[in-house]
Parts: C-alpha cells; structure tokens; sequence
C-alpha cells in the first residue's frame, strides 16, 4: 500500500508539473516598439517635421513652401482623401495597422490629386483594407 501511494504521489506530481507554463524571459526581447505615424511619415526622404502629435506640422521639402499660404500636404488614407491637416488622419489610424507610408512629390504623380496635391501626397495604407476613390 505504501509503495502505491508512493506511485500516486510521484505521478500527480509529475502530470501537474507538465501542465504549469512558467513565463519566458525570451517573449520581451522579441517585441520591437510600435512605431507612430509620426515616425513612419518622419522616415521618409524629404519630409520635414515641426513638433510632435496631432499639433505637428509637415512640409515635403521642395514643393510649394509658402509664407503665405498652407503648404501642407494632402493626406489620402487607404485612397481616400482626408484633406490638408496632419490631425485629419492622426486620429483615424491606428500605428499597429500601418502597412505602408508613401510620399509623392514627382509632377507626374501628383497630376491625379490636382490643385489640392500641389504640395505633395502623403499616401497612408492600413493592414487589411482596399484601395477607396484614386
């Protein structure tokens, strides 16, 4: 009887021991931080940035800089055009569901969006969707 217990004892131990998932130290080193939109429209080659969130002012570099009119450029999310204000897309996407971040300032690209693409495109693709409008 005692060898039994023994046995019982050994093989409970041994099931519950299996079934408990410590915590790995390895699952954090993986991860790399989000990135904002900020970030993915500040990496692109000619764009110049002022200030931080919503309140940040963009500028392509190049194309129609003015000191008396908005030279900001035109924000087009997932072929949809949002208009001039960084905060017009700064609130509708979210930076875990940017798929790609594009900047069009060649002449011949610009030619779609008219008088309102005069100061550059920035176009914005989100993971899992389809291209809207243009």
């Amino acid at each position: 009887m005692k060898n039994l217990c023994c046995v019982f004892l050994v093989l409970v131990f041994f099931s519950c021991s299996k079934s408990i998932q410590r915590p790995s130290s390895d699952v954090s080193d993986n991860l790399e931080p989000v990135r904002t939109l900020l970030d993915h429209i500040q990496s692109q080659a000619g764009v110049i940035v002022n200030g931080d969130g919503v309140t940040a002012s963009i500028y392509i570099r190049g194309i129609g800089q003015s000191f008396v009119s908005n030279s900001s450029p035109l924000y087009v999310l997932n072929g949809v055009v949002m208009g001039k204000e960084f905060s017009s897309v700064y609130y509708d996407v979210r930076p875990v569901d940017i798929k790609s971040v594009r900047v069009l300032k060649e002449p011949s690209e610009l030619s779609s969006y008219g008088i309102r693409g005069a100061n550059g495109v920035i176009l914005i693709k989100t993971k899992g969707t389809t291209d809207h409008g243009l």
